[in-house]
Protein backbone atom coordinates (compact mmCIF):
# COMPACT_ATOMS: atom_id res chain seq x y z
CA UNK A 1 0.00 0.00 0.00
CA UNK A 2 1.55 3.70 -0.97
CA UNK A 3 1.95 6.14 1.98
CA UNK A 4 0.27 9.10 1.61
CA UNK A 5 2.59 12.32 0.41
CA UNK A 6 4.33 13.98 3.10
CA UNK A 7 4.42 17.28 4.57
CA UNK A 8 7.37 17.83 7.16
CA UNK A 9 7.49 21.39 8.88
CA UNK A 10 11.14 21.80 9.98
CA UNK A 11 11.34 24.66 11.91
CA UNK A 12 12.21 26.58 15.27
CA UNK A 13 10.14 26.98 18.27
CA UNK A 14 7.12 28.47 16.31
CA UNK A 15 7.37 25.26 14.38
CA UNK A 16 7.55 23.13 18.08
CA UNK A 17 5.02 25.30 19.49
CA UNK A 18 5.91 23.52 22.97
CA UNK A 19 4.48 25.85 24.92
CA UNK A 20 0.90 24.50 23.85
CA UNK A 21 -0.64 21.31 23.93
CA UNK A 22 -0.51 19.30 20.61
CA UNK A 23 -3.64 19.62 19.37
CA UNK A 24 -3.20 23.96 19.44
CA UNK A 25 -0.36 23.57 17.68
CA UNK A 26 -0.08 25.20 13.88
CA UNK A 27 0.97 21.82 12.41
CA UNK A 28 -1.78 20.06 14.19
CA UNK A 29 -4.24 22.45 12.54
CA UNK A 30 -2.34 22.00 9.12
CA UNK A 31 -3.18 18.26 9.78
CA UNK A 32 -7.13 19.20 9.92
CA UNK A 33 -7.47 21.51 7.66
CA UNK A 34 -5.53 18.91 5.00
CA UNK A 35 -7.68 16.18 6.60
CA UNK A 36 -10.71 18.18 6.05
CA UNK A 37 -10.02 18.68 2.29
CA UNK A 38 -8.58 15.22 1.49
CA UNK A 39 -9.17 12.80 4.05
CA UNK A 40 -6.08 10.03 4.76
CA UNK A 41 -4.48 12.11 1.63
CA UNK A 42 -1.68 13.25 3.66
CA UNK A 43 0.53 13.34 6.69
CA UNK A 44 2.31 16.23 8.27
CA UNK A 45 5.38 15.98 10.81
CA UNK A 46 6.21 18.33 12.99
CA UNK A 47 10.07 18.63 13.46
CA UNK A 48 10.16 21.66 15.13
CA UNK A 49 12.76 22.61 18.07
CA UNK A 50 12.68 25.27 20.16
CA UNK A 51 16.00 27.44 20.24
CA UNK A 52 17.03 26.30 17.01
CA UNK A 53 18.75 28.22 14.30
CA UNK A 54 19.44 27.57 10.69
CA UNK A 55 22.79 26.67 11.26
CA UNK A 56 21.95 24.57 14.16
CA UNK A 57 18.64 22.91 11.53
CA UNK A 58 21.75 21.95 9.32
CA UNK A 59 22.83 19.30 11.62
CA UNK A 60 19.66 18.17 12.33
CA UNK A 61 18.24 17.71 8.92
CA UNK A 62 19.81 14.59 7.98
CA UNK A 63 18.02 12.98 11.22
CA UNK A 64 14.55 15.09 10.78
CA UNK A 65 14.09 15.58 7.68
CA UNK A 66 15.79 12.93 5.14
CA UNK A 67 14.22 10.11 6.82
CA UNK A 68 10.68 11.39 5.93
CA UNK A 69 11.64 12.04 2.05
CA UNK A 70 10.19 11.75 -0.12
CA UNK A 71 7.90 14.92 0.97
CA UNK A 72 7.61 18.48 1.26
CA UNK A 73 9.45 20.22 3.28
CA UNK A 74 8.45 23.16 4.94
CA UNK A 75 11.24 24.99 6.26
CA UNK A 76 10.32 28.24 9.76
CA UNK A 77 13.23 29.88 11.02
CA UNK A 78 13.28 32.93 12.64
CA UNK A 79 10.02 34.88 11.06
CA UNK A 80 11.84 38.04 9.77
CA UNK A 81 12.85 39.83 7.18
CA UNK A 82 16.26 38.91 6.50
CA UNK A 83 14.98 35.10 5.99
CA UNK A 84 12.59 36.18 3.79
CA UNK A 85 15.59 37.83 1.39
CA UNK A 86 17.31 35.05 1.34
CA UNK A 87 14.03 33.10 0.03
CA UNK A 88 13.04 35.50 -2.55
CA UNK A 89 16.49 35.87 -3.74
CA UNK A 90 17.22 31.91 -3.96
CA UNK A 91 13.70 31.71 -5.88
CA UNK A 92 11.81 29.82 -2.61
CA UNK A 93 8.40 30.66 -2.35
CA UNK A 94 7.51 32.36 0.52
CA UNK A 95 4.46 32.95 2.77
CA UNK A 96 3.78 37.13 3.39
CA UNK A 97 2.41 37.32 7.00
CA UNK A 98 2.05 40.61 7.04
CA UNK A 99 0.00 40.64 3.80
CA UNK A 100 -1.87 37.95 4.82
CA UNK A 101 -2.99 39.16 8.40
CA UNK A 102 -4.20 42.89 6.75
CA UNK A 103 -6.15 40.04 4.59
CA UNK A 104 -7.24 38.71 7.33
CA UNK A 105 -7.98 41.81 9.62
CA UNK A 106 -6.57 40.82 12.22
CA UNK A 107 -4.14 42.87 14.48
CA UNK A 108 -0.05 41.34 15.38
CA UNK A 109 -0.81 41.70 18.89
CA UNK A 110 -3.27 38.92 18.52
CA UNK A 111 -1.03 37.40 16.68
CA UNK A 112 1.82 36.87 18.90
CA UNK A 113 1.96 35.61 21.96
CA UNK A 114 2.46 37.81 25.38
CA UNK A 115 6.31 37.26 24.94
CA UNK A 116 5.79 38.85 21.31
CA UNK A 117 8.24 36.08 20.14
CA UNK A 118 5.71 33.11 20.00
CA UNK A 119 2.39 32.68 18.23
CA UNK A 120 -0.75 32.81 20.27
CA UNK A 121 -3.31 30.16 20.16
CA UNK A 122 -5.14 32.64 17.33
CA UNK A 123 -1.58 32.87 16.03
CA UNK A 124 -1.32 28.97 15.25
CA UNK A 125 -4.74 28.77 13.93
CA UNK A 126 -4.10 31.58 11.79
CA UNK A 127 -0.68 30.61 10.69
CA UNK A 128 -2.45 26.79 9.65
CA UNK A 129 -4.88 28.71 7.87
CA UNK A 130 -1.92 30.76 5.71
CA UNK A 131 0.03 27.42 5.44
CA UNK A 132 -2.76 25.51 4.04
CA UNK A 133 -3.54 28.39 1.61
CA UNK A 134 -0.20 28.65 -0.03
CA UNK A 135 0.02 24.89 -0.25
CA UNK A 136 -3.18 25.23 -2.61
CA UNK A 137 -2.01 27.96 -4.30
CA UNK A 138 1.70 26.50 -4.94
CA UNK A 139 -0.27 23.40 -5.80
CA UNK A 140 1.57 21.02 -3.55
CA UNK A 141 -1.90 20.20 -2.44
CA UNK A 142 -5.12 19.12 -4.23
Amino acid sequence: MNKPPRIICFGDSITHAQNYAEADRWTTHLAFHLEEAAPGAYEVFNRGIGGNTTSLALDRIQIDVIPLLPGSVLVEFGINGAALEIARHAGIPIIDLPSFLKLEQMRMEEFWAEDGVHLSPAGNRLYARLVFAALRELRLIC
